[in-house]
């Protein structure tokens, strides 16, 4: 009875040890899932059936294991190699390819391989230390038929990315055809950002585009998929896109999200305003479907109400622009640069929609509650008097504290200069107003300017000529081309 006992202890151990030595196998990346290599093991067995085996085949493979989980690879060979005088398994042929795998013996790794396939060519182990062995010795192409050998017997996600990245390696098309199926079988996030990035580098905004959609039908609620999409429809002048799934968008991401979303659109399309482009033609286009996913919606958020006052600002919507600055205005413990830039633009909206009085009231507050000098402030003030022709005198003060603070602003300077046109300074206008034009020449309000002054001065052929730089930088400006026809009218009668 005690002998069958330790028959019985002798042969599970056994077991266990055939069971290590064939699960060392993985290679050095830790797979979560293991169930692919289970069930392969399991379906093995035969091959290291030890009760098949000769006590001497047991003995030698059982020291084998041992030694190669000590990491004594060498003498695991050696064990392995005896038992082969007496049977000759896959699974023994397969743990001596492992242990030269081990030390760098690639030649006899891939050797032993090819002979325990020999026998099982199904065994699927024996492909992984080939194509491991083929990578060390840098034989990209028998890797890859090692792995498609391996995925053509049992396909497995792991393998199905690693042969992708084979392929990627060797720029073959084929690598984008196996992150497809990853993405569309597996829901690979791992291959969506590998193939997002590539399409990215090669600049294929379309093909990103449609991965990006498939991504979100995947992941509705990753959000980085979202603003990367938006970018890209910015990118190949798709806004119309973006309109059409701002609905989706906002049953998908929490409030915080939306308000990075929405604060990114608008920022793309307040810049475009200011320059001009396509994409200010379509925020004008859609501005009602986009302005009506923020109103009363984002009152806590400070940055994201100023943009959608100026985006209002940008559409001519005055209104509504007044309603978001003024709202900013209200928030509790409202940041101090934000509220003067705030004011600083309901002064100048005030201003532009003739009412006088507000704006005068808010610059008037912004230089009584701060205690610095608003340069930026003071100059506007200092303007919008000297347009209307008066209280100059307060107006040269207030314009005089802005350029000790910045004596090099060609606004300021042009501002002096028109100042003193109102006071009918005429040659001390041209002299600011010229060093204005000297930092910089691309504003055409400043050229207007000096055509004004130089008409004052009896100067008509220097009027023509910057009247004429002044249309250049604004073309279809009405007001410029009919001051032009006024001036050539008055040189055409002195002649």
């Amino acid at each position: 009875m005690k002998m069958n006992m330790n028959n019985t202890i002798y042969k599970w151990l056994t077991i266990f040890c055939i069971m290590c030595f064939i699960f060392s196998c993985a290679s050095n990346k830790k797979y979560e899932k293991r169930d692919f290599w289970l069930k392969h093991q399991f379906r093995s067995l035969n091959f290291i059936d030890t009760n098949k085996m000769d006590i001497k085949v047991k003995t030698y493979v059982i020291d084998g294991a041992v030694a190669k989980q000590k990491g004594n690879y060498t003498l695991a060979i050696v064990n392995y190699m005896l038992a082969l005088q007496y049977d000759t398994t896959a699974g023994i042929l397969f743990a001596i390819s492992d242990c030269f795998l081990w030390i760098n013996e690639h030649n006899l790794a891939i050797e032993y391989a090819l002979k325990s396939l020999k026998i099982d060519p199904n065994f699927l182990p024996c492909y992984e230390v080939l194509c491991r062995a083929y990578l060390n010795l840098n034989d990209v192409k028998n890797a890859t038929i090692a792995v498609e050998c391996l995925i053509n017997i049992e396909e497995n996600e792991d393998m199905l990315f690693y042969l992708a990245g084979l392929y990627d390696y060797q720029k073959s098309p084929l690598a984008k055809d196996i992150y497809k199926k990853l993405i569309n079988e597996y829901e690979n996030q791992a291959a969506l950002e590998h193939l997002i990035n590539s399409e990215k580098m090669n600049r294929n905004f379309d093909e990103v585009s449609k991965i990006l959609q498939t991504a979100i039908q995947i992941h509705p609620n990753e959000f980085k998929y979202a603003m990367d999409l938006v970018s890209i429809w910015f990118a190949i002048d798709k806004t119309d896109s973006i309109i059409a799934n701002l609905r989706q968008f906002d049953a998908n991401y929490s409030i915080d999200e939306l308000e990075t979303l929405y604060n990114y659109v608008l920022v793309r399309l307040n810049s475009a305003a200011r320059e001009g482009s396509k994409e200010q033609a379509d925020g004008k286009k859609y501005y009602q479907n986009i302005i009506k996913y923020i109103d009363n919606r984002f009152n806590f958020s400070q940055i994201l109400i100023y943009n959608a006052g100026s985006y209002a600002l940008n559409n001519n919507d005055t209104a509504r622009a007044k309603n978001y600055f003024n709202s900013i205005l209200n928030i509790a413990n409202v940041n101090m640069e934000v509220k003067l830039r705030v004011n600083r633009l309901l002064a100048n909206l005030y201003f532009n929609t003739n009412d006088y009085a507000a704006s005068d009231s808010i610059y008037e507050q912004i230089i009584t509650e701060n205690e610095k000098i608003d340069p930026i402030s003071y100059n506007n003030y200092a303007y919008t008097l000297a347009v209307r022709g008066i209280q100059l005198e307060k107006a040269l003060n207030l314009c005089n504290k802005a350029l000790e603070q910045n004596p090099s602003s060609p606004e300021y300077l042009d501002t002096k200069g028109w100042i003193y046109y109102q006071m009918g300074e005429y040659e001390k206008a041209l002299i600011f107003t010229l060093n204005s034009l000297e930092i910089d020449n691309k504003n055409y309000e400043v050229y207007e300017h000096l055509s004004d002054i130089y008409q004052a001065l009896g100067n008509y052929e220097g009027a023509i000529k910057v009247i004429e730089n002044a249309i250049e930088l604004q073309p279809s400006n009405s007001n410029l081309l009919e001051k032009r026809a006024k001036i050539e009218a008055i040189l055409r009668s002195n002649n």
